[in-house]
């Protein structure tokens, strides 16, 4: 009795399909990524119910010859390599030719393409692997590919999905990443009926981080630049006030993939080493730019996982990158006499203070010039204190050199007081006052 069966064809490409498809997210990647390496300018993702009944991407890419559909949904047929020497010079985000094939094999997919060329374009349908249909009709120059009923005849693997906003969210990550990678791509994202991303395709990387992820951290970024013989790095880090409890906003890009790799985090958290407590890590949206040859990405079915053939080189870099950003400060600029303005005018500021408050704002003022006063001469802390208050409360000559110079971020007060300048904190200032008051 023989034991070692021959698995049929409609076996085989499902399991292939559990190995690149497990959950819709992944089903938009590739053809998000076949878009990319189709050289679209433009690309929009649609989803409703988190991708499991709806899924539709648009671009306006070069399109696919209507005799080369067939092969396009045949496992292992591709247009990005040839032969076992390409493996290792791969320029495509997709090359093995699975993606389309496994799609197909677990859910009803329409096709609608077009090369420039063509007059007309070609609607091809096919179920579960099985073609159904194909037909000439009118479209523009691209591709559209419609996602129906995801794991309609794998009902395991359906089961096994979270709910659609949750498989909604994963697949909003996955085209958010596209983008970030691809700042030259106008992105949009469609979820339910509403957009929910959209970019310009400007072709600069802090437009992008502006979209994805709002102006907070985008005000709180620093460029990286560094360039060797081997390699480039490129993109942006959070400064120390942009920190999470976990590497979510950790984003790396390796000629334009999205990798998951141990070796770029870890030399991103040691140039943030001595800046950041333990247990927190930073934003970044880094590319590196680097020889094909140089590394391999055939390691992982969803080629998620990269090799380095300068690893520990990659890591000194790009900490060293990190490191100098973090401890960048603007240069200082020498003004000599001649930079100097022939006559200087004299500017007044005035504190928009309601009447209402100008009483407060005055025992401010007192109560905090005293401390400032105490904390610089520690030994004399009683006459110090006493003499200010007196001489902020005469009515007389004395007061005039206690001047209100204006208010700064409507938070610091600047004050001119015996041939000194005093920046007061309004916020410490008031609870100085309170606290003083419990306190007496």
């Amino acid at each position: 009795m023989s034991y070692i069966n021959q698995l049929d064809e409609a076996t085989i490409n499902k399991i292939a399909a559990g190995e690149v498809v497990e959950r819709p997210a992944q089903v938009v990647k590739e053809l998000v990524e076949n878009s990319i390496d189709a050289g679209a300018g433009a690309i929009t993702v649609e989803i409703k119910e988190g991708g499991i009944s709806f899924i539709r991407v648009t671009d306006n890419g070069k399109g696919i010859e209507e005799d080369d559909i067939d092969n396009a949904f045949m496992r292992h047929s591709t247009s990005k390599i040839k032969n076992i020497d390409d493996l290792y010079c791969v320029t495509s985000l997709g090359f093995r030719g699975e993606a389309l094939s496994s799609i197909a094999a677990v859910s009803r997919v329409e096709m609608i393409t077009k090369t420039a060329e063509s007059i007309m374009g070609c609607h091809y349908i096919t179920e579960g692997g099985i073609k159904q249909q194909s037909e000439h009709v009118g479209a523009p120059s691209g591709t559209t590919i419609i996602v129906r009923n995801l794991f309609y005849n794998t009902p395991v693997r359906r089961k096994f999905l979270k709910t659609p906003m949750t498989e909604g969210g994963y697949i909003k990550e996955a085209v958010e990443r596209a983008a970030i990678s691809h700042p030259d791509i106008s992105f949009r994202f469609i979820m339910n009926g509403q957009i929910k991303l959209t970019t310009n395709g400007s072709g600069k990387l802090k437009d992008v981080i502006y979209s994805v992820y709002g102006r907070d951290i985008t005000m709180n970024i620093l460029e990286l630049e560094y360039s060797c013989q081997n390699y480039k790095i490129s993109g942006f880090i959070g400064k120390t006030n942009v920190l999470r409890g976990n590497r979510n906003l950790e984003a790396f890009f390796v000629n334009g993939r999205l990798v998951k790799n141990k070796l770029l985090s870890a030399a991103v958290e040691e140039g943030f080493k001595p800046f950041i407590m333990p247990g927190r890590y930073p934003f970044c949206c880094i590319g590196i730019t680097i020889d094909p040859a140089y590394i391999d990405v055939n390691i992982h079915p969803s080629k998620l996982e990269i090799k380095f053939m300068f690893g520990q080189q990659i890591f000194d870099g790009l900490s060293e990158c990190v490191r100098n950003a973090l401890t960048k400060r603007p240069p200082i600029i020498e003004i000599t006499d001649d930079d100097k303005p022939e006559k200087q005018e004299t500017v007044e500021y005035h504190v928009n203070i309601e009447p209402f408050e100008k009483k407060r704002f005055s025992e401010l003022v007192m109560e905090q010039t005293a401390l400032y006063e105490k904390a610089e001469k520690p030994q004399q802390e009683k006459p110090v204190q006493k003499d200010l208050f007196e001489d902020l409360k005469t009515e007389g000559t004395e007061k005039k050199s206690f001047n209100i110079v204006g208010q700064l971020f409507k938070t610091y007060w600047i004050v001119e007081y015996e041939e000194k300048m005093y920046i007061i904190d309004q916020h410490a200032a008031h609870e100085k006052v309170i606290y003083e008051k419990l306190v007496r």
